[in-house]
């Protein structure tokens, strides 16, 4: 995974709403400008023919810095 780290790709999606999941990582090292950090994310999409209310599994209690 170490050398994929830096990897972007560009995905062509159909043209609804698709469910989604983003796991993330190192939320702690962000900056208070939130432009620097060691933060690292995995987007996750998928098709669906149905409809799913969104979910919020895990919250930070308090906002992080730049966002």
């Amino acid at each position: 995974m170490a050398d994929r780290m830096h990897e972007e790709t560009t995905q062509v999606t159909p043209n609804h709403l698709q469910p989604v999941r983003v796991y993330s990582n190192g939320l702690h090292t962000i900056s208070e400008d939130g432009l620097d950090g060691e933060d690292r994310y995995h987007v996750v999409l998928w098709p669906t023919d149905e409809g799913h209310p969104a979910q919020v599994l895990k919250r930070y209690p308090e906002p992080r810095p730049g966002g």
